[in-house]
């Protein structure tokens, strides 16, 4: 009985660990499709060495739609961080002159 169940924590182990590297995989996919998904409009252009016709065009318009809307998107996510970031930054400056100017009257009225 022992070895059963023993077998069986091992293969559900295992299982974990092949979705946890699944997903790992699909992750660097999605981030390396990403990446060159940019430039996947010039590439199929070059690749067929000059639009045979504006029908090419046309098919690529929405690609190329999407592609400036990833780009977007994710040069606004960043914005955010960063202004995110700033803030917190002023934030922790503005206490810490507060803690200063409490701690100047502090020593002031001990010297009175």
């Amino acid at each position: 009985m022992r070895g059963k169940s023993d077998s069986l924590l091992q293969q559900q182990q295992q299982q974990q660990q092949q979705q946890q590297q699944q997903q790992q995989q699909q992750q660097q996919q999605q981030q390396v499709t990403y990446t060159s998904a940019v430039y996947t409009p010039q590439l199929y252009v070059h690749r067929k060495g000059g639009l045979s016709s504006a029908f090419d065009l046309l098919s690529l318009q929405p690609i190329i739609g999407i592609f400036n809307f990833l780009r977007r998107s994710q040069q606004q996510q960043q914005q955010q961080q960063q202004e995110q970031q700033q803030q917190q930054e002023e934030e922790e400056q503005q206490e810490q002159q507060q803690q200063e100017e409490l701690q100047q009257e502090q020593q002031q009225q001990e010297q009175d």
